[in-house]
């Protein structure tokens, strides 16, 4: 359940699901009168890649234009310069809450083990693997950002380095295995 939170295989589904609440309260997308008017792909669980979010993050074109071209392309969603606004905030805040949550663990295994008590030259590799922390744009410094806010402090942030980890599944069951 704690990936679904965190994942890019569900970052997209959160935001159309966002999307559509703000649609039925009326406050977005006012040329579609129903749900059923909307475009299929934002009516259809799992149709909103992450990629899209990605994309939307580092947009910085004048009135969203970037935005609006790949909402048109991606989800054929025409779009108002607000409502494209709205989706880039939306999209920033996602991306935020699954790097402040996968920073929990992270944080709770450092402080559990105690490795930053044992001295003061002491640094920890930690390997994520998958395409959110590997491809989203700045999302290794949000993870790093709360990290920083836990117990460990910017102190222990600054002795932590986040590095990709491939196959990362593969390598934890080796792990489980070898301890059993």
């Amino acid at each position: 359940m704690f990936e679904k939170r965190v994942s890019g295989m569900f970052l997209g589904e959160i935001l159309r699901q966002v999307l559509i609440d703000l649609h039925k309260e009326g406050l977005m997308f006012q040329q579609y009168g129903t749900y059923d008017e909307l475009p299929h792909r934002l009516r259809n669980a799992w149709d909103v890649p992450s990629e899209l979010l990605s994309l939307i993050e580092i947009d910085d074109s004048t009135k969203l234009i970037a935005t609006e071209l790949q909402l048109k392309q991606i989800l054929r969603l025409p779009t108002t310069p607000e409502e494209r606004t709205v989706i880039q905030t939306l999209t920033r805040a996602i991306a935020k809450r699954s790097a402040y949550l996968s920073a929990i663990p992270i944080s709770a295994l450092l402080i559990k083990t105690g490795v930053f008590e044992s001295g003061h030259h002491v640094e920890v590799d930690v390997g994520a693997d998958g395409s959110v922390v590997e491809f989203y744009p700045g999302f290794r410094t949000m993870l790093r950002d709360a990290v920083a806010m836990t117990q460990l402090g910017p102190r222990g942030e600054r002795r932590l380095h986040i590095n990709i980890a491939k196959d990362g599944s593969s390598v934890g069951a080796a792990l489980c295995a070898l301890s059993e």
